[in-house]
């Protein structure tokens, strides 16, 4: 489950990350970043140091898709 999709229960990550077309090596820093998202409570500010590292490491284009998902995400689980 990915930190901007708290609350979530069964979803793996905010966004299709098959969707994105991720390389190994980015898949597995977005997941290693979720999950330090996630122990940090899945707050706004960990949601947004999740965010910052992964347009780190993204294209624009797998950014704005990965920000889109998860703040699609984040808008339900606040709902």
């Amino acid at each position: 489950m990915a930190c901007c999709a708290k609350n979530a229960s069964n979803q793996k990550s905010c966004a299709n990350l098959a969707s994105l077309d991720l390389s190994a090596d980015q898949k597995s820093k977005i997941e290693a970043w979720q999950s330090e998202c996630m122990k940090a409570g899945c707050t706004k500010d960990s949601r947004q140091a999740f965010l910052k590292k992964a347009q780190g490491i993204l294209s624009a284009d797998q950014y704005a898709k990965l920000k889109a998902e998860c703040s699609k995400s984040a808008k339900k689980t606040e709902a």
